[in-house]
């Protein structure tokens, strides 16, 4: 499947999460007050998770060719992306890495943007977050039919760390918009 074809999946499971996220949102919040910046974080965040969701745990059909790859690929071999992604790159596939090192960072800053944005975690708190849901999907996608890396772990943490640091540049640059999202923000 082209990357097109992943982004135009993750936007069908993150616009069904709107009507849903607004229902279950305006049942549990009925006649109360709440902030509005905050309310819509999480409803940016919410349909995030549902595409990672998407991505990575949902089992995926059509791309299974042949016994070996119904079987999945588990790699145990720490920093083994790097050795696959030079290889790769001296045949002329930059696209190896650039999907699977930057792939796997970018899917994950959102996670380190919005646990401190939205609850206001810390940085070592957000990593950590960044880390249990990497291992979570790792060990959801091991049974299946998918790909189980190792690598994936420190690439997922490191991507959270990235989203914290995008945090960190906002507070910078618009440290009343930052305030505004938290949950204990006044509206």
């Amino acid at each position: 499947m082209s990357v097109a074809g992943y982004l135009r999946q993750l936007a069908i499971y993150m616009w069904a999460t709107v009507p849903v996220w607004c229902v279950i949102r305006v049942c549990l919040l009925h006649k109360k007050r709440v902030n509005a910046f905050h309310e819509a974080g999480l409803l940016v965040f919410a349909c995030f998770l549902a595409g990672l969701a998407a991505f990575t745990v949902l089992p995926q059909n059509g791309f299974l060719d042949s016994l070996e790859s119904m079987m999945g690929y588990t790699n145990f071999v720490p920093f083994k992306v790097f050795g696959d992604s030079l290889r790769l790159a001296k045949e002329g596939n930059l696209r190896y890495a650039a999907v699977n090192v930057g792939g796997n960072i970018l899917m994950f800053w959102p996670i380190g943007f919005f646990l401190p944005l939205l609850w206001g975690k810390r940085f070592c708190s957000t990593v950590r977050a960044g880390f249990l849901v990497s291992l979570a999907i790792e060990l959801l996608q091991f049974p299946q039919p998918r790909w189980t890396d190792i690598d994936d772990l420190w690439l997922n943490t490191l991507g959270a760390a990235c989203g914290y640091a995008v945090f960190w540049l906002f507070g910078k640059l618009a440290p009343r918009w930052q305030k505004a999202f938290l949950w204990n923000a006044e509206t």
